[in-house]
Order: structure tokens, then C-alpha cells, then sequence
């Protein structure tokens, strides 16, 4: 076979190969829940207005859906729980009225039965949660709690996701809209810390496919080989123009 040949047909495969292990960057919705109990998510806190914001005991009653392009994709009823993470920042009351709360990193899960019990559908990590609402005095017309740097670490919903991209490990984000959102006590904000309130809740859950470190390096090590032989040929032709001459 020719060697020019030879190199054209490898770099060819080696390009298929790294734009089929290329990092994706396309965010993709991964499922969505809404609340299904009127408790919601209850929000505590103590006498100097810190706390912690935790789902019901045992977990939220919650119709979570996979948005996976799989004929199992999960539709059903799940119990969703996260925290407690606790505010880590005093809230911020903005010029125009609205609110913001920063909060610790955490872990959520949704199981199919209550109590962490039954089978795992999703679940991962996050860094922070912000807690936004337009209306510090009130209820709000919009109030959210956003998820940043999730990692999805386990679930049926999850293996779905990972099967149709092979070879990588998921990231995302996670936004937790509140509806009838009711401060238990004084509403807003006391010495800097978000007072207790009780919401339902609807959420979205976003992710990325990101290939995993050993597909890195396999793509490293296809790139060496690649550029060895072409080495290898090149000077190959060099001793056989020297040998002509």
C-alpha cells in the first residue's frame, strides 16, 4: 500500500474518531417536575434570620418526566429531596424591590418511593443556590431558586442520558420556580437572613455531555500515533529522494 495512502486513510479514521469524542456543547434538557402536594418546599429559620432550606420530611410528592429520547423514559410520580443548605450570605434587597439569597452546595435525589427507598431515577451534586424573587414584601410574581454547577452522579434518567452519549459524564444546571410562596412570619428579609416560607414548586433540569478524562486520552494517544508515522514517512521519502540522488 502506498504510504502516502496509508497516512490519508489514518488521518481520515482519526478525524472521525476525535469528532465523534468531541466535547459537546449543546445544553439539552434532561427532565422536568412539578410539585404535586400543596406543603411544597419548606423553608425554616432561626430567631437571627439564617436557615436552612430543606424539602418536606421523607421528600416532596413531585410528577417528574424525562425528557430522554428513550421508549422507557420515566412519566411518573417521584419524591424529590434536597438539603438542607444553609444561606451563606445575608440577602440582598435590591433598589427596584426584589431579593436575592445566596445558599450552600448540597446533593438532591428522586427516588420512586418516599424516604430515599424504591429506585433511584436521578440525583446529583451543586456547588451554590441563589435564591431570586421579584418582591422582598410579598409573595412575588416570580421567584426562583437557581441550581448552579450541578453533576449528575446516578439514576435510571441519568443511564438513559449517558447511553446515548457513551464515553462522557453529565453537568447542568437546575432551576426550581416557586408558585403561592407564603412567608410564615415577617416576609423578606430579618437581620440579613431570608425568613421562613412555604411554596410549591415546578422545576427543569439542563444538561451537557462532557467526555470523561480517558477519552481524552485516547484521543491523545490516537493524535501520537498519527503524528509518529507521518514522521515515519517523511522520512522515509527523504532517504529514498537521497538514495536517487
Amino acid at each position: 500500500m502506498n504510504v502516502r495512502n496509508l497516512i490519508g486513510g489514518l488521518a481520515a479514521a482519526t478525524l472521525v474518531t476525535v469528532a465523534s469524542h468531541a466535547p459537546a456543547h449543546a445544553i439539552d434538557p434532561l427532565a422536568t417536575f412539578n410539585g404535586k402536594t400543596a406543603g411544597g418546599f419548606s423553608f425554616t429559620s432561626d430567631n437571627n434570620g439564617s436557615g436552612t432550606l430543606v424539602t418536606e420530611d421523607g421528600g416532596t410528592k413531585v410528577g417528574l418526566t424525562s425528557l430522554v429520547n428513550d421508549p422507557d423514559a420515566f412519566d411518573g410520580n417521584a419524591w424529590f429531596q434536597f438539603g438542607p443548605i444553609t444561606q451563606v450570605a445575608n440577602s440582598a434587597t435590591n433598589d427596584n424591590g426584589s431579593l436575592d439569597a445566596l445558599f450552600s452546595g448540597g446533593t438532591f435525589t428522586f427516588y420512586t418511593k418516599k424516604n430515599g427507598k424504591g429506585s433511584l431515577l436521578l440525583s446529583g451534586t451543586f456547588n451554590k443556590a441563589v435564591f431570586s424573587s421579584d418582591s422582598a414584601s410579598s409573595a412575588g410574581l416570580q421567584s426562583d431558586l437557581l441550581f448552579n454547577d450541578v453533576t449528575y452522579t446516578g439514576g435510571s434518567v441519568l443511564d438513559q442520558y449517558l447511553a446515548l452519549n457513551p464515553g462522557t459524564s453529565a453537568i447542568g444546571t437546575f432551576s426550581l420556580s416557586f408558585s403561592g410562596l407564603n412567608w410564615n412570619n415577617n416576609r423578606g428579609v430579618t437581620n440579613g437572613g431570608l425568613n421562613s416560607f412555604i411554596a410549591t414548586g415546578s422545576g427543569t433540569f439542563d444538561v451537557m455531555a462532557v467526555p470523561e478524562p480517558g477519552e481524552y486520552a485516547a484521543m491523545g494517544l490516537i493524535g501520537l500515533t498519527l503524528g509518529g508515522l507521518i514522521l515515519r514517512a517523511r522520512n522515509k521519502s527523504v532517504k529514498s529522494v537521497k538514495t536517487l540522488a
